[in-house]
């Protein structure tokens, strides 16, 4: 959860994010009340600590999902290069969390369905896929 803090607070923090989708920036899922796009969703996935031959490294790696959906082709490729550019290769501190580095990891494109949304209910999505190399404190400290 540390890491997903960490994600969500840079991309708070850059302004070709937050100038596209405002604060509509959603851990884990979208409250139904949301209806307006485009919007950008996170969740974590597998969790690693490296080893090393005498045990486990301070240094560990989350994947992390980042899931932009808009109304057209184009809001939606907008928004992913601007979580792209806002992720990619950062390191530095961020959420409390010492942050190593983040590397790009794929992506996938689709079209979903979503009901009540007027004249043509479909969604656009990409889901970008990022590996967070992070330092676990309570290694680091011993």
């Amino acid at each position: 959860m540390v890491t997903l803090k960490a994600v969500v607070s840079l991309l708070n923090n850059a302004s070709p994010v937050t100038d596209l989708v405002g604060d509509r920036i959603l851990p884990n899922f979208i409250p139904e009340k949301i209806k307006t796009y485009p919007l950008v969703v996170l969740y974590t996935e597998d969790a690693e600590i490296n080893s090393t031959m005498s045990g486990p490294s301070a240094l560990a790696y989350q994947m992390v999902k980042v899931i932009c959906l808009a109304r057209t082709y184009s809001q939606m490729v907008d928004v992913g290069t601007a979580v792209m550019g806002a992720l990619m290769y950062q390191q530095g501190t961020f959420g409390g969390l010492q942050v190593r580095k983040i590397y790009y990891a794929g992506e996938n494109e689709s079209e979903i369905e979503a009901a009540g949304l007027g004249e043509n209910d479909l969604l656009h999505q990409k889901e970008l896929s990022f590996k967070v190399w992070f330092y676990v404190p309570s290694l680091i400290d011993g």
